[in-house]
């Protein structure tokens, strides 16, 4: 079942969580994974608009799902929420990408406050977070002129991107009764680029 929705709309996801909750009779497990790259620069360059748009969709989007999802859970017993990221932001930053690791930075705090909010609300795990490193390992480290390459940057630059069966198996596990008692974390998938 495909449902369209705009996550910077607070209406289109009540009508998802509805629509979805009516399909299948409840809401067990969620993810959230949707994200956009825009505004690339230094931060004193960056564009106004697209920097409103990073962080609709990247924050403001996650906020919306999350809140939606939490509501929902809460009258049904409780459930699973897994937020993907990325690794810039709560653990990396790179020149010129200053606005999307303050979003994917802030998804990470946000998931982490949630966990604190909402420890009590029964079987509410929606703080449980791998975070794969898709962009990270897209984006070649950069080399700063004049500055040789670290050796370990370099040999994690070669490794191969993180691929999906890598994060579903993770949120698969984080969305599964084994991993219960794991609340506001991070599970880091990639490639050691943040060891």
């Amino acid at each position: 079942m495909a449902i369209t929705a705009d996550i910077t709309r607070a209406e289109d996801l009540a009508k998802l969580m509805a629509d979805s909750a009516a399909a299948h009779g409840s809401l067990d497990i969620a993810v959230n994974s949707a994200g956009t790259l825009a505004a690339f620069g230094p931060v004193s360059d960056i564009d106004e608009d697209q920097w409103s748009t990073l962080v609709s969709v990247n924050l403001t989007g996650t906020l919306l799902s999350m809140k939606h999802k939490i509501a929902h859970m809460r009258r049904h017993g409780g459930g699973a929420i897994v937020n993907i990221t990325s690794c810039l932001g709560a653990r990396m930053r790179l020149v010129g990408l200053g606005s999307y690791v303050a979003t994917k930075g802030a998804v990470s705090a946000l998931t982490h406050n949630a966990a604190r909010d909402h420890i009590h609300d029964g079987n509410l795990d929606q703080r449980r977070q791998p975070r794969p490193s898709g962009h990270t390992n897209v984006l070649p480290p950069r080399r700063v002129p004049g500055r040789p390459r670290r050796p370990d940057t370099a040999a994690t630059a070669r490794r191969p991107r993180t691929g999906p069966g890598e994060i579903a198996a993770a949120v698969f596990y984080l969305a599964s009764p084994e991993a219960a008692f794991i609340t506001g974390t991070d599970l880091l998938i990639d490639g050691g680029a943040t060891a």
